[in-house]
């Protein structure tokens, strides 16, 4: 790699920011990222490690970054109240609007979410108890979240703060 670092700089820091910020839900989480994407370009020209193609070595990096960021990330339960009131004087438990979203799901992914983040099983031993591949388990994971969240995009209106971060939730319909 040509350690010119200004100018790889300038050149790629905006399509990393817009491909991690796509991945991300919080334009400051997204700055961040990129951030550490150009700190690892800055360490490897002071290394002076072997880059043929700097912009896909940092998309390379981005999506490590990424990887990295959503495991130490990842979504954790917590005790909350109840009862939560909504709009209209509804009131309903998050767990079980959860549970009703889920059963939403695809039959192949319901099951598998159900057990994985509700139960709280291992991977591996959802594929052992489903007499499925590990990494078909991990797809299957993966896909039923991605829908899950679609489910609650387009079941809720969901608020962050300014941070990103999730505040509330509050159902569109009955």
């Amino acid at each position: 790699m040509h350690c010119d670092i200004n100018s790889h700089i300038g050149a790629y820091t905006d399509d990393v920011f817009k491909f991690i910020r796509s991945k991300v839900n919080s334009d400051v989480v997204a700055e961040d990222l990129t951030q550490e994407v150009l700190f690892e370009l800055v360490k490897s020209c002071k290394k002076s490690d072997d880059v043929n193609n700097v912009k896909s070595w940092m998309f390379q990096v981005s999506r490590n970054v990424l990887y990295k960021y959503y495991n130490e990330k990842k979504l954790k339960t917590t005790e909350i109240d109840e009862n939560i009131a909504m709009s209209e004087g509804d009131v309903f438990e998050l767990g079980e609007a959860v549970n009703d979203l889920i059963k939403k799901l695809p039959e192949g992914y319901r099951e598998i979410l159900f057990k994985a983040d509700i139960e709280g099983l291992k991977l591996q031993e959802v594929a052992d108890d489903l007499g499925l591949s590990l990494s078909a388990v991990k797809m299957r994971v993966q896909r039923g979240r991605k829908m899950l969240l679609e489910l609650f995009q387009n079941n809720c209106d969901i608020e962050y703060d300014a941070q990103g971060q999730f505040v509330s939730c509050e159902l569109k319909c009955c």
